[in-house]
């Protein structure tokens, strides 16, 4: 069963309320169906629309905020019945008979399902007078109430609110959280075909929550729901065929349920689609296609699509290099709390494409993403405190930033602690402390960090006097083309220090940090051209 649409939020939401209240009202017939006076009913919806629209967001609830479905039912047949009231008639308006073959039987297929509902109305009432406590409709907001009223409900079989119910305990709203009793009334609910509950029961198992982790039951569940073309679970499934978890693994399944999701307008999985354009490995690459799913998924408000459009302008893949429109997107992104949007921006900022140039404000969205814990923008922020660049000169916030991302191993802060620890060449146990975060980003590859832990050895500051240590580490940064190693390195030839004396290799070296400007070097061969 595909689902529909959901539009007119309030009105089809009233619609539902006004029919219940209408069930004991006069009838009509069209068929030897029996009709709500569908007069009323317009009145009575109008009405609830306008109160609805202005105590709460409807939208929010109807369009699975809390993960409930307001049942097959009411989806299915009062949204038909709206359709049909919508065509003919408006606010306050009646129905004309005779009507169309079409509208009767588009009338007569949704008043047939308001006749189901009839059997459930006490369940339906109690599940609404729920919603109305929980939302504050006319009442003051009560979970606790909400509570009371919708496990009545639930009790009574009505799957949306066996669901809901399983939500409240899940997430503690109105009862102490219980997440084996939220999975007990989620199964009640999908074993009755409720597919919210069936996305739900289905997240507790590949969670854990609740009951013992269990991927292929995750998936099990989740292809129930998708089956009934719930969105959330059919992108839910697509990534597991995706990673191979709870089935096997196949990128073009993957890639048709996280269609079906994209193209039901669901932002996640129009930003997935973007992001497997650019992969190619399940498509082909398509950096327009690509860039078309990230357009969808941004102009709804998905962060991480707007995340990838922006890098999509900032680097001018499937649409023309526009920093203008890069710094738009890393913005809205970034106010969503998108961590690499706000370091991207900040970046922006600070290079002044397609913003102003404000050191100030590269400052505060690097501070926005290091707060996040990103490393790359805490070793910024401890930069900016030690330089005084957008914010006042700050030593201690330096280092308290720069401890950050060293913690994080991230070799830039790891120098830089060392360069902080590294100023007072007169004091062992800083020097010994720089030493330990040169090792570190010495490690990773870094040849200034490997450059100046060589020094430290040379000259025995911080560490035992080591000249072989000392030209292990000269090497490693020499070979990175480092100025200051390779001078070092022709001394350690001069001098004979950690291997046999050679003018010839000390020249050699000499002049390789030479080539680079360095001025002791281009005096010491200068020194050996007079000699």
């Amino acid at each position: 069963m595909k689902i529909l649409h959901r539009t007119n939020h309030a009105f089809l939401y009233s619609l539902l309320v006004s029919s219940i209240l209408c069930l004991s009202g006069s009838f009509g017939s069209v068929n030897g169906e029996e009709l709500p006076n569908a007069s009323k009913v317009i009145s009575l919806a109008r009405d609830n629309s306008i109160i609805l629209n202005h105590n709460l967001s409807v939208t929010n609830l109807l369009n699975n905020r809390f993960e409930h479905q307001s049942s097959k039912l009411i989806i299915n047949g009062i949204c038909t019945a709206a359709q049909v009231l919508a065509k003919g008639l408006h606010f306050g308006g009646t129905i004309t008979f005779p009507v169309e073959a079409e509208e009767t039987h588009w009338i007569t297929q949704a008043f047939q399902e308001l006749g189901k509902l009839r059997s459930q109305w006490k369940s339906m009432i109690q599940y609404l007078e729920g919603l109305r406590h929980l939302y504050g409709i006319g009442v003051e907001p009560d979970a606790s109430e909400a509570f009371k009223w919708v496990r009545k409900s639930a009790e009574q079989g009505f799957e949306p609110a066996q669901n809901h119910l399983g939500l409240m305990y899940a997430s503690g709203q109105g009862v102490e959280k219980n997440e084996t009793e939220a999975v007990r009334w989620f199964l009640k609910a999908a074993e009755n075909g409720d597919y919210a509950a069936q996305f739900n029961l289905a997240g507790m198992y590949k969670y854990g929550r609740g009951v013992e982790q269990n991927d292929n039951t995750a998936a099990s569940w989740y292809g129930k729901s998708a089956a009934q073309g719930y969105p959330k679970a059919q992108f839910m499934l697509g990534l597991m065929y995706l990673s191979g978890e709870g089935v096997e693994e196949n990128g073009y399944t993957a890639y048709e349920w996280i269609y079906e999701a994209a193209y039901q307008d669901y932002a996640p999985a129009q930003n997935i689609l973007g992001l497997m354009f650019i992969d190619g490995d399940v498509l082909e690459q398509n950096y327009t296609e690509a860039y078309q799913w990230f357009l969808l998924a941004a102009e709804k408000g998905e962060a991480k699509g707007q995340f990838n459009l922006a890098m999509m302008y900032a680097e001018g893949r499937g649409v023309g290099k526009n920093h203008e429109l890069a710094a738009k997107w890393y913005q809205q992104a970034a106010n969503q709390n998108h961590m690499k949007a706000q370091y991207n921006l900040g970046g922006l900022y600070k290079k002044g494409l397609g913003v102003p140039q404000d050191d100030s404000l590269a400052a505060f969205w690097q501070l926005k993403a290091a707060k996040q814990g990103f490393a790359d923008a805490q070793y910024n922020v401890g930069f900016y405190y030690s330089q005084g660049t957008g914010v006042p000169q700050d030593d201690e916030l330096a280092l308290k930033w720069f401890r950050k991302a060293a913690d994080q191993k991230h070799y830039l802060a790891e120098y830089s602690m060392g360069i902080m620890n590294d100023f007072d060449q007169e004091d062992d146990e800083k020097l010994s402390k720089a030493a330990e975060w040169y090792r570190k980003s010495a490690k990773q590859g870094f040849a200034p960090a490997q450059s100046r832990l060589g020094a430290l050895y040379y000259n025995g500051q911080g560490v035992e006097q080591n000249d072989k240590l000392a030209l292990k580490w000269f090497r490693k940064a020499a070979d990175q083309k480092h100025y200051l190693a390779q001078y070092y390195l022709g001394a350690m030839f001069e001098e004979g220090r950690g291997v046999e004396k050679d003018l010839n290799r000390a020249i050699e070296w000499y002049q390789k940090a030479a080539d680079q400007g360095y001025e002791k070097a281009q005096k010491r061969l200068k020194e050996y051209n007079q000699e």
